[in-house]
């Protein structure tokens, strides 16, 4: 490709970057508030708009228009009352605590009804902090909070009438790296063919691991689709990106299925090319899916690559020509038959994709989404009002670290020590792994951005090439405070340096007293996460386990009575398929934080890993037997598989009494291979007797593995 071609491609790819236009909003709306600054010499007008457009952008959610609306009137009346509650209470150290205390313990529970609240309560407690900071005992009490929210109502404002210009920008990009994840799940899997038998293990676990990135990107798509159906916009464009998300639904159930112990088929086939044809076709699906969502991102039609088509026969002539020449076992060949069915069943996808593209939707596709259950406000709060709930727990260590940080300031006479606060405010994360992630990027970000400032106060020593480093860092932060914190730290602590500097031109001094404060910031989130209600993630595994197995259950229920109804994609079903994947996911994250968490509290990082591969495998079964449903006649069911379907759901039974209540279990034996009744069965009635047998005896194992964690619970 030219350069200039390639350069042109790379430069439409980050104006299509939410990332991007996160940061160029701010940067439009911080370039306005500097105006009175650089007219009228009024700069401190211009840097606490600046803060307040700073505040108002890490509340914001990306939401549709009419929710936007109602999320800015919810965020200002919050700023309100943060800083006017600062500025009155301030002078008043005791009534300041009181009011610390219970207003950082509100703002924290406002999470418990959802995401967006949270949001806005993290900009609330920032804007307080920010007020603080700010605080002048001979300035007019109202002033400073009026200034503040003013900065958050114009990046408001502001941020409404660029999303209108292109409402369904941020849904391309999360839509597009949902099948980057799809397709780095899939070149994964190629690991499984033409490789070392010995790490079958571990590309089990990266699967595992890499199947939480697919399963969160799921779960974002959704909830931008929910808040996308009732907002403006055309519905055309909806109803294609509608295609998109239960497309990629469909190719994540087939790309996690497992129809067999790959280190078997990889055994009884190796002296034959069909390993590296599997992973030659898994290598060219995943290049298929990468190229989706570079089409989905860039707006433009997609068209399934020729080359996979050829593989695909290719591949299919093989199977056929070796099967005649040597006469694999059925319990063998059938299951790499059924791989091979698979994977075409996802090239099948991709094609469909294409038509998707071209703006050719099928009418007959259930398009509903599962909606957010609505509870009355009251029940949803008095459910969390407990230990047991994590958003109270966090409510709890923010407040006490909050005013251990205000004890600290007084304590220690810090004239500027806030950021003591605003350290804890980032920092102090609901997990103790969370915690310790987040203080090894802030401490980073902030040695980088000293570092940085220095010289650039030295160099830069005029006020109008300071303005232009203090919006350029605004930028930069908000493009990468969501994938990159430690880049976003470096340069909000520029951000601040340069404020410093052109209030007071201690923009230097303050750079040592920063350093020390986050030091003691990060030091005082971690004794709060450690000490304060801790959530070792050792006590969660049991419950986890539990809830996985449930669910992984209920999938298999629905998953079988479309072997007696026919294939559907309605939405019970794909709802009772997420639930599994949550599950899965969430099992898998406990192991990973484990491994963060001190060596006293890794007490059952043996037992989660091997409990997260089998629970992984097993719903990796489950996939399997869902994506060949086929139809059977009742006579089949009832008669051919009905003891095999009892056994099996037994067995899943428990795996979940063996965590809940050993007493409930039911003695039951491996499920073994019918051999002599193979013969007489169709592929498909094979494959289901397999599929059945890996899940049955997945649940032994893990009714096993159980037994070592109930101690626990």
């Amino acid at each position: 490709m030219p350069v200039s071609l390639l350069l042109q491609e790379k430069l439409r790819t980050l104006l299509t970057h939410t990332y991007f236009h996160a940061g160029a909003r701010v940067l439009c709306a911080i370039s306005f508030t500097l105006l009175p600054a650089l007219l009228w010499q009024q700069t401190e007008l211009s840097l606490t708009l600046a803060l307040g457009v700073v505040a108002c952008a890490i509340a914001e959610t990306d939401d549709a228009l009419l929710h936007r609306l109602s999320n800015l009137a919810i965020t200002l009346a919050c700023f309100v009352i943060a800083s006017f509650s600062v500025e009155l209470l301030y002078a008043t150290p005791w009534l300041f605590v009181i009011g610390l205390a219970s207003s950082t313990f509100a703002f924290v529970m406002l999470g418990v009804f959802g995401q967006r609240y949270g949001q806005i309560a993290f900009g609330a407690l920032l804007i307080a902090i920010y007020t603080m900071i700010g605080y002048r005992p001979e300035q007019a009490f109202y002033i400073q909070p009026l200034q503040l929210t003013a900065g958050a109502l114009w990046y408001g404002l502001f941020s409404l009438i660029w999303v209108l210009f292109s409402p369904y920008r941020s849904l391309h990009e999360q839509l597009a790296q949902l099948y980057f994840s799809l397709s780095r799940f899939q070149l994964e899997k190629s690991r499984f063919f033409g490789g070392d038998i010995n790490d079958v293990f571990a590309v089990r676990q990266n699967l595992a691991v890499q199947n939480i990135g697919v399963v969160t990107s799921l779960n974002i798509c959704k909830d931008t689709l929910n808040n996308r159906l009732n907002g403006p916009g055309k519905k055309e464009k909806l109803d294609q990106l509608l295609h998109y998300y239960m497309i990629a639904q469909q190719v994540h159930e087939r790309v996690t299925a497992t129809h067999y112990q790959y280190s078997q088929l990889e055994k009884a086939f190796a002296k034959t090319e069909l390993t590296q044809g599997f992973h030659q076709l898994l290598y060219q699906l995943s290049e298929a899916t990468h190229q989706l969502g570079q089409a989905i991102l860039m707006r433009k039609s997609y068209s399934t690559p020729a080359s996979l088509r050829w593989t695909l026969r290719a591949l299919q002539d093989q199977l056929e020509y070796l099967n005649q020449k040597h006469h694999f076992d059925k319990t063998l060949f059938t299951p790499l038959s059924l791989v091979y069915k698979n994977l075409a069943g996802i090239y099948d996808l991709l094609k469909q994709a294409e038509q998707v593209s071209q703006h050719h939707t099928n009418p007959n596709v259930d398009l509903s989404l599962a909606q957010q259950q609505h509870t009355p406000p009251w029940q949803t709060l008095k459910r969390h009002i407990k230990t047991r709930s994590g958003i109270f727990r966090h409510a709890i260590r923010m407040s006490l670290c909050f005013v251990t940080g205000y004890g600290l300031i007084d304590l220690l006479h810090l004239e500027q020590g806030f950021w003591i606060l605003l350290t804890c405010l980032f920092v102090c994360q609901p997990s103790f792994s969370a915690t310790r992630k987040r203080l090894v990027e802030r401490v980073m970000g902030t040695f980088i951005g000293i570092a940085l400032g220095f010289p650039l106060l030295y160099l830069i020593p005029s006020v109008y090439g300071q303005f232009f480093i203090l919006a350029i860092s605004a930028f930069f932060f908000f493009t990468y405070l969501k994938n990159n914190y430690s880049i976003a730290v470096t340069f909000i602590t520029l951000f601040v340096m340069m404020v410093f500097n052109l209030l007071s031109g201690t923009g230097l001094e303050v750079a040592l007293p920063r350093i020390e404060e986050t030091l003691l910031g990060c030091m005082l989130a971690v004794v709060t996460v450690s000490f304060i209600l801790p959530e070792w993630q050792y006590r969660r595994v049991p419950l986890l386990l539990s809830t996985s197995l449930k669910a992984n259950l209920n999938y298999f229920e629905h998953v079988l009575s479309q072997y007696s109804r026919g294939k559907t994609e309605s939405l019970d079903y794909r709802i009772a398929r997420k639930e599994a994947h949550e599950a899965d996911i969430n099992l898998a994250s406990a192991w990973q934080n484990m491994l963060i968490e001190p060596g006293s509290k890794r007490k059952l990082v043996k037992e989660s890993y091997a409990l997260t591969n089998r629970n992984n495998a097993l719903l990796a079964y489950i996939s399997a037997f869902a994506a060949h449903r086929v139809e059977l006649e009742q006579h089949q069911l009832e008669n051919d598989m009905s003891p095999l379907v009892e056994q099996t759901r037994l067995a899943m039974n428990n795996a979940i009494a063996s965590i809940e209540d050993p007493e409930r279990i039911h003695h039951t034996s491996a499920i073994k291979q019918p051999s002599q009744i193979l013969d007489d069965l169709s592929p498909d009635e094979i494959s289901l007797v397999q599929q059945m047998q890996l899940i049955a005896n997945t649940a032994a194992d893990i009714q096993t593995l159980a037994c070592n964690i109930t101690r626990y619970k």
